[in-house]
């Protein structure tokens, strides 16, 4: 076989490759059984509480704070969550992550890996 040919194949082979769709995925068994323990954390002041079941991101404004709020996601371990990023007046952005504690219908801001989650003072 000559070179050519070889580059031909490849070539078609990469065509068809990039042609054909992804294989749908079915993600319906769970990585880690439903967590039924409640969550620990920070109540979520009411003011708050009743924006976080919203489908779209919004601004609120809270004491001090610009409070952005993002789309409630479903967490690893089941728990509806939101993103909450804070700002007050010319200072850094703060993220913190609440969560809605199935036992007791309310929203809690649970602890994260990021370090100044912390520091808002409600």
């Amino acid at each position: 076989m000559s070179l050519k040919n070889i580059l031909m194949g490849l070539l078609l082979l990469t065509v068809a490759g990039c042609n054909s769709a992804p294989r749908e995925v079915d993600a319906s068994i769970a990585l880690v059984p439903e967590n039924k323990s409640p969550l620990v954390g920070e109540d979520v002041p009411t003011a708050i509480e009743k924006h976080l079941n919203q489908a779209v991101s919004q601004i609120i404004n809270y004491n001090d704070y610009t409070i952005e709020i993002l789309p409630v996601y479903i967490s690893a371990l089941g728990f509806n969550c939101a993103r909450l990023i804070f700002e007050k007046k010319q200072t850094d952005k703060i993220l913190k992550t609440a969560c809605r504690n199935k036992n007791i219908d309310s929203w809690v801001f649970i602890k994260s890996m990021n370090t100044t989650e912390n520091q808002v003072v409600l």
